[in-house]
Formats: structure tokens, sequence, C-alpha cells
């Protein structure tokens, strides 16, 4: 009996603890990117100390997008994800108008990734990219 209740306990504290969990821009959100863009996020102790982003679209954009949030720079931007939030700056109006292009600007996320793996250790809601919000 007493195993039966601790292992019904740990599957408990189990199921209640989530890792990384992107909170911001959450699903339906109106993002103009040409302002810059904030994310924010829920972490626990077993994630990573340091992360980055990926904005993907592989909900209708033709070709889909996967590349490094912010784009291309001299280098990586690595988060400290103990933050909960970080605040890019805006991109040209080109860029932002482009990605607004992509699938009428729908079904974008953004992804945390590890610095090691570029598998998701989370993903935002899908959000709209919009040249005015």
């Amino acid at each position: 009996m007493k195993f039966a209740l601790t292992s019904f306990f740990l599957a408990v504290m189990a199921a209640g603890t989530t890792g990384l969990q992107i909170t911001s821009p959450a699903t339906d959100d109106c993002v103009d990117l040409s302002q810059g863009l904030q994310i924010t996020w829920d972490s626990v102790s077993t994630d990573p100390s340091v992360i980055k982003f990926r904005l993907t679209n592989y909900n209708g954009a033709s070709p889909p997008v996967n590349r490094p949030w912010p784009p291309a720079r001299h280098r990586e931007v690595l988060v400290d994800t103990s933050k909960g939030e970080h605040s890019f700056p805006g991109v040209s109006r080109d860029v932002a108008g482009g990605l607004a292009d992509l699938n009428d600007g729908k079904g974008f996320e953004i992804w945390a990734v590890s610095v090691n793996n570029p598998g998701a250790l989370a993903q935002s809601g899908q959000f709209r990219i919009a040249s005015s919000c």
C-alpha cells in the first residue's frame, strides 16, 4: 500500500512539473516585427540555462519558414533562461513585410531551442505577422 501511494504521489508531482513554456506571443496575437518582438516564457530548474529562438511557419507558408531570430546578425543571441523574457529590436519594414506576405502572415510560431540541439524545447501558439496591428 505504501508503495502504491508513493508511486501515485510521484506520478502526480511529475504531471504537475512542466518544462519551458512560451507564454508570449500567444495564439492569435498580432505581431508587427518592425516594432520589435517581446518573448516571454516560464521555465523550471531542469531547463537549459541558455536558450535561443527560431521563427517558424510550417502551417501554410510556402516555402516553410525556420530561421534564427533575430535574423542574420554577426552572432546568435543567447538568452538566460531564468530571465523569463527578452525583447528583440524591430527589423526593417522590408523583412517584416516579406514575412507578413507569407500565408497572409498567419501560422507563425516562436521556438525556444537549446544551444546544442535544434529541436524545439517549447513553441509559442500560432500568431499572425502584420505590417500594423
